[in-house]
């Protein structure tokens, strides 16, 4: 018996040594390739605007602080909206708003009228 060798407590009880389980591979995600992602664009609805001076003097009383007073008649498609813009000590504005789309248009026909 010399002659064997004894490799742990597992042979000497008779007992094989159970094999390591194999590792898990790391599974790697793989990015699929981007396609090429086509933006259809929406037309944009076609806005008329239409300027039409006003006399503030007439339309707010004669003690407004108002200058000038511009309607604008703003078309999409179908639909109509009115806007009245003024200039006063406060600024250039609209009824609905400072942000309202139809401030620029109307600060630049006002603009034009005193070239």
């Amino acid at each position: 018996m010399a002659s064997a060798k004894k490799k742990g407590r597992a042979a000497v009880r008779g007992k094989a040594k159970p094999k390591p389980r194999a590792r898990a591979k790391k599974r790697v995600k793989v990015k699929a390739k981007k396609q090429a992602k086509v933006k259809v664009k929406a037309k944009a609805p076609a806005v008329a605007m239409r300027m039409i001076d006003l006399d503030p003097v007439r339309k707010c009383g004669p003690a407004t602080s108002v200058e000038r007073l511009i309607r604008v008649v703003e078309k999409k498609d179908a639909e109509v909206v009115n806007h009245l813009v003024f200039l006063d000590r406060h600024g250039w504005y609209c009824e609905h708003g400072r942000g309202c789309p139809a401030v620029a248009p109307a600060r630049k026909h006002a603009g034009r009228a005193y070239r």
